[in-house]
């Protein structure tokens, strides 16, 4: 009786776990959409609805610069879609693991962007994690290389995965122009998605540290302990 509680209690707390990772990942979903999609939306149907105004008026059709701003509008709107249906459908795959997964995701990442991104991991000391650390690190990992799309002005990114001091060990560096992480946090669009990878590092029992000089590119690191009877490589 006393095992079958047990078994019932973990099974309770292990769903608790998969209703809250499902709500975060609501959460982040909606952050996004009202950031990118929703004001491109906003603005697009404002536009339209004041060009219908003018030539209700006998005002002039469209001039080509406006139909130009309509179009890139409508154009980033789209590939927000794109990037938030790309970003639900990657998943690490029990299959393959982290590593190909990753690095399959990075192929269609720098074929969609244009943003060169490489995968190097230390070949002697390849670090272990648990199912739950690679889903997080995959979506830390999206979030990071999303900003960097969005406000880097990158053109290559490096993601290395190691072990240093015995803690494992993930990084991701670009060389776009930087930033002040301190004024972001303290408002801005992007502060959101700090907050989030900073959460899920920490929801790891890690860190995440951010170096950003600006003009000098960007470096997001992400530390978590040793695995338990484990010297932080891979599996024994």
């Amino acid at each position: 009786a006393a095992q079958a509680a047990i078994a019932i209690e973990n099974a309770r707390l292990y769903a608790e776990v998969g209703s809250l990772a499902t709500l975060q990942e609501r959460e982040r979903i909606a952050r996004e959409m009202h950031d990118g999609l929703a004001q491109a939306l906003s603005f697009l149907r404002f536009r339209l609805r004041t060009l219908e105004d003018r030539l209700e008026d006998g005002g002039q059709p469209p001039a080509s610069p406006e139909l130009a701003e309509l179009r890139v509008v409508a154009g980033k709107a789209f590939e927000e879609v794109r990037q938030s249906i790309f970003g639900l459908r990657t998943m690490v795959s029990r299959s393959l693991g982290l590593i190909p997964t990753l690095a399959e995701y990075l192929h269609e990442f720098s074929a969609q962007h244009g943003i060169q991104v490489d995968l190097q991991v230390q070949e002697d000391r390849v670090p272990g994690f648990s199912s739950a650390e690679e889903t997080q690190l995959v979506r830390i990992i999206q979030e990071a290389l999303t900003n960097i799309w969005k406000h880097a002005k990158a053109t290559r990114a490096v993601i290395r995965l190691g072990v240093q001091d015995g803690h494992r060990e993930v990084t991701i560096q670009d060389n776009g122009r930087g930033f002040e992480p301190e004024r972001i946090r303290k408002g801005g669009s992007s502060r959101f998605g700090l907050e989030t990878m900073r959460e899920r590092a920490e929801g790891l029992g890690g860190s995440l540290e951010i170096e950003s000089p600006p003009g000098a590119g960007t470096t997001v690191t992400i530390r978590l302990p040793r695995l338990p009877g484990r010297n932080g490589d891979g599996p024994d």
